[in-house]
């Protein structure tokens, strides 16, 4: 498994898609533990996803190092939790991204640009066309009468 290769920013150039708190929390030193023990150099890092009462005691950070490798190093509340993530994390596809390694309560797992996340919108137009168009191609299927059709479709619909 391997990481992700950070993109070149042009000097002076910010990226406020974390919001208000991005880097306002510093890299703990059991992340920056972690990290080092998979072979990887921290020189720079990014809050994205901070504290918070839904999240519990977790963060998230996005970090590159010295060979433009970027990850995502995720602090849990306790040791169980990392482990829980990490084992769910590893039966998912290939499509989600791949576990790197964890150390104690550190995950750490290959960056996933937020630009592969627009095909996920994607797919809910599918969905909708779906509901739409399915009703009613089940209904053809099922009977010739144009009168039963259209019942059947408004039934479904109402439905």
């Amino acid at each position: 498994m391997g990481f992700a290769r950070a993109e070149a920013t042009p000097a002076g150039a910010t990226d406020d898609r974390a919001g208000d708190d991005a880097g306002t929390l510093p890299l703990p030193s059991e992340v920056t533990r972690a990290l080092c023990g998979l072979g990887f150099e921290a020189i720079a890092f990014r809050l994205v996803s901070p504290l918070g009462a839904a999240k519990g005691r977790r963060c998230a950070w996005r970090v590159e190092d010295r060979h433009g490798r970027v990850a995502k190093a995720r602090l849990f509340e306790d040791e169980a939790a990392a482990r829980k993530v990490c084992d769910l994390r590893e039966g998912l596809e290939r499509s989600f991204a791949a576990v790197v390694g964890r150390e104690g309560r550190v995950l750490v797992e290959e960056w996933v640009e937020g630009r592969p996340v627009a095909a996920f919108e994607a797919v809910g137009s599918i969905l909708v066309v779906a509901m739409l168009v399915c009703p009613a191609a089940a209904l053809r299927l099922l009977t010739d009468r144009y009168a039963v059709q259209v019942l059947g479709g408004a039934a479904l619909g109402a439905g």
